[in-house]
């Protein structure tokens, strides 16, 4: 079968050409192009006979190609290579063309009929609009102005190949994390919304061993004012700032409004400042999976050490050079699925303090439970109880609650749980 490569690189044969079809009398047309390539690999079975450009969605869903429309507030949303793109505009016929490469802030092409005016008989018209005429085919690269959307043939490599990351991301409440998130930190952290277009990855160590000291330093409630997107362990990817906010890890605003920010913890103290080959590997999955989505190539211009925005010792001893090897070859499928074991999200708990009572945590939000019989239920569902100090406890209820249970209730329920 066919695959997006084969069909990219037949159109890049076809550059410098002028490419007709017997079904369009006007010659080097743009959806010519198209016409030909989609014939040429569906052995006749299918083509864009008489159909202009804009319609080229609506033709392709009839023959029962993949469709999927543009979508401006998706950044995400992109075009694959060997898609075929469609514009309403600049005419009212539109323009077609097939993509190369793409990421966030455009694609690489190859179209056909681009040049605006061309009189190469020169007889005083345009070529465009004369029988026979039309423009030629050229590599081309455009943002996603006016394109309403793309399809695809069948491809054989639709699906990506065993060992490749191909998690979809998940949402937990406001945030958006990786597939790969083992555990999401519940805590509030240092963050904002004013996110720019994420095109780098800052690779920071803990600068000590202790994960649970790590990220309460990112804790809004600490008054310290840093973050961090990700904080990978050998055994975890912790969720702690979602992608689609800015998190404070780089030193430098504008830096932090484009880039995700990956923590590393320690397997070491100082000077070595290492990090455990499980930590490596963890991360160079998480690596991988983040530059796949954002179409960001995994080199040492998109992936960056912490000393290279500004001046600090920051990541460590972390070998930067072989994180990106690691996660190139994830990418490519050489290595095999995550090791990591793939825990739900600990986004429901319930917390207990002396002369506090029992609270639900969930999502973020802090209930207080009054019924002696509602932490039981909720214990016998799964959900895990975490036994705190007064003083966090009222860190992650933020307001005076007078209602609660009363200790003598609360000793004996967690005496129960326990047993």
């Amino acid at each position: 079968m066919v695959t997006a490569m084969d069909v990219v690189n037949y159109a890049n044969g076809l550059v410098g050409k002028k490419v007709t079809v017997p079904t369009n009398p006007y010659g080097g047309q743009c959806v010519a192009l198209i016409d030909h390539i989609v014939q040429h690999f569906t052995d006749g079975k299918k083509n864009l006979a008489y159909v202009n450009a804009v319609d080229g969605l609506k033709k392709a869903k009839e023959m029962g190609l993949i469709v999927i429309y543009n979508n401006p507030n998706d950044p995400y949303l992109l075009p694959e290579p060997g898609d075929f793109f469609v514009m309403n505009d600049p005419h009212s016929w539109g323009h077609i063309g097939v993509v190369v490469s793409a990421d966030v802030n455009g694609m690489h092409t190859i179209e056909q009929n681009i040049d605006g005016y061309r009189d190469d008989n020169g007889n005083g018209i345009n070529d465009q609009l004369e029988v026979g005429g039309g423009g030629y085919t050229r590599k081309n690269y455009r943002d996603y102005s006016n394109v309403i959307g793309w399809f695809r043939l069948p491809y054989s490599d639709q699906k990506q190949k065993e060992g490749k990351v191909t998690v979809e991301p998940k949402t937990v409440g406001e945030d958006l994390f990786s597939g790969l998130t083992t555990k999401v930190d519940p805590n509030i952290m240092n963050a904002d919304s004013n996110r720019a277009t994420v095109n780098l990855i800052v690779i920071h160590h803990n600068a000590g061993t202790s994960d649970e000291n790590a990220r309460r330093t990112w804790y809004k409630s600490t008054g310290i004012g840093t973050s961090a997107h990700y904080q990978v362990t050998p055994t975890d990817i912790w969720g702690c700032v979602g992608e689609n906010y800015v998190a404070y890890h780089a030193g430098d605003y504008g830096v932090n409004q484009r880039s995700i920010g990956i923590e590393h913890l320690n397997s070491t103290g100082a000077r070595s400042w290492q990090i455990a080959e499980e930590t490596y590997k963890n991360s160079a999955k998480l690596i991988a999976d983040l530059c796949r989505r954002y179409k960001l190539p995994i080199d040492r211009k998109h992936i960056v050490g912490h000393r290279e925005i500004v001046a600090t010792a920051c990541p460590g001893g972390i070998d930067i050079d072989k994180l990106i090897r690691m996660a190139q070859e994830v990418a490519n499928g050489a290595v095999k699925e995550t090791k990591v074991e793939k825990k739900e999200v600990v986004d429901m708990f319930t917390i207990s303090a002396k002369d506090r009572g029992i609270a639900l945590m969930t999502g973020g939000v802090f209930y207080s439970l009054l019924d002696a019989k509602d932490p039981e239920n909720f214990w016998n569902q799964g959900v895990p109880h975490i036994q705190v100090s007064p003083k966090t406890f009222d860190n992650f209820q933020t307001k005076s609650n007078v209602d609660k249970l009363d200790d003598e209730t609360v000793n004996k329920l967690i005496a129960g749980l326990k047993k």
